[in-house]
């Protein structure tokens, strides 16, 4: 499965498989736990209230976990295939599973060396279709709820919580 559009059901809940498929998830705001383990190729995620407007301020729950690799390129980090990275202006996509060189490396390589390592490791993308902005969905739970909520945002590359 790649796309779930439950916007608009009474749904309470959804369990998606660890490393799921799933590219576009559209929930109704009666979703208030969200779990996903691996969850590397959902590019679209949006929790939609009664009225059509999406609004994360229902979700109370939020994990994520080893999902999201937008972010620019770091040294002696593991990457997977369709990874997406920001290196030097510029979108790349992982075609070959790795860890990455050094930063000293990148560095300190000649062009040439450098160069060679990109065109084995990366596919450069001028569409880049990224991951799902975690960060954002969780700072608009927490703009808009006065009661407690749970975030975990873990093996992200920008930001724990």
């Amino acid at each position: 499965m790649r796309t779930l559009e439950a916007a608009g059901t009474s749904i309470t809940g959804v369990n998606l498989p660890e490393y799921t498929s799933i590219e576009t998830l559209h929930l109704p705001s009666s979703v208030i736990e969200l779990i996903l383990y691996g969850a590397r190729k959902l590019t679209d995620f949006k929790i939609y209230d009664t009225a059509g407007n999406i609004d994360y301020s229902s979700l109370f729950t939020l994990h994520v976990t080893d999902s999201d690799y937008s972010a620019e390129w770091y040294g002696n980090k593991e990457y997977k295939v369709g990874d997406c990275i920001l290196l030097d202006d510029k979108y790349y996509r992982c075609t070959t599973a790795h860890i990455s060189v050094s930063n000293t490396v990148k560095e300190s390589a000649d062009a040439t060396e450098w160069n060679a390592y990109l065109a084995a490791n990366w596919l450069e993308t001028t569409s880049p279709t990224l991951p799902v902005d975690w960060m954002a969905i969780a700072t608009a739970m927490l703009s808009k709820q006065s009661t407690e909520t749970e975030i975990s945002l873990l093996r992200l590359n920008h930001a724990l919580i």
